[in-house]
């Protein structure tokens, strides 16, 4: 069993690793679509999860238009929000992040969502705020998103750990595995996407289905 050594800091993606939003998400670019009345090619929704949401407009819709993308991304956002109290956060999170702290490991959040979303995921769960409290580098931080490792970069030094030996990134997507391999740092995939990726799954990649599984692959 794989273990990890030298780990201070553990950094956690946020859509798809802490909450399931990929229903709301999946469901939302329908509902969407329906509205503009446009086709949407959903079939290339499993390899957009976890990038910003004007490449995802560009890639589902094939607009370029930024008026028109942004036009979409309100109407997006308005239906998630509308259905935000629908999005849980997953089994066992806390408890481990409990744990966690209690081994005095330094836990941060980096995330493709805007400061917004994130806010309203700590107002609707005061027990991510406990955890978490100001350590969330969300999107308008960067210049740069995921895959780029700016944001898992800037994490790291706001963390103090900039050695990336010492930092563990925890996320659902290839994106996310793109972007540890970019910033050079250790990845765990949380692997409960009911969309299977190709390129995830044919890499030799530490995979866990349940958060409670990180604390043995820790020492």
């Amino acid at each position: 069993m794989k273990k990890f050594k030298n780990i201070k800091t553990i950094i956690y993606d946020l859509d798809g690793t802490i909450v399931d939003t990929e229903p709301a998400h999946f469901k939302a670019w329908e509902q969407v679509a329906k509205l503009i009345n446009v086709k949407a090619n959903t079939e290339k929704y499993p390899q957009l999860r976890g990038i910003k949401g004007e490449i995802a407009v560009e890639k589902i819709f094939g607009y370029k238009n930024k008026s028109k993308i942004k036009e979409i991304l309100d109407l997006k956002k308005d239906y998630t929000l509308k259905n935000f109290k629908k999005i849980k956060i997953f089994p066992n999170l806390i408890q481990t992040c409990k744990i966690l702290i209690n081994k005095n490991f330094n836990l941060w959040i980096c995330t493709s969502a805007p400061k917004k979303i994130v806010e309203l995921f700590f107002n609707q769960n005061p027990q991510l705020k406990k955890i978490f409290k100001e350590n969330v580098i969300y999107s308008e931080l960067t210049e740069k998103s995921k895959p780029n490792p700016q944001p898992l970069l800037l994490t790291m030094k706001m963390a103090g750990t900039t050695n990336p030996k010492n930092n563990l990134y925890i996320g659902d997507t290839v994106i996310d595995y793109q972007t540890a391999r970019s910033a050079k740092t250790n990845f765990i995939l949380y692997n409960v996407s009911k969309f299977k990726d190709n390129n995830l799954e044919s890499k030799k990649i530490l995979k866990i289905s349940n958060h409670s599984e990180l604390i043995k692959h820790l020492s």
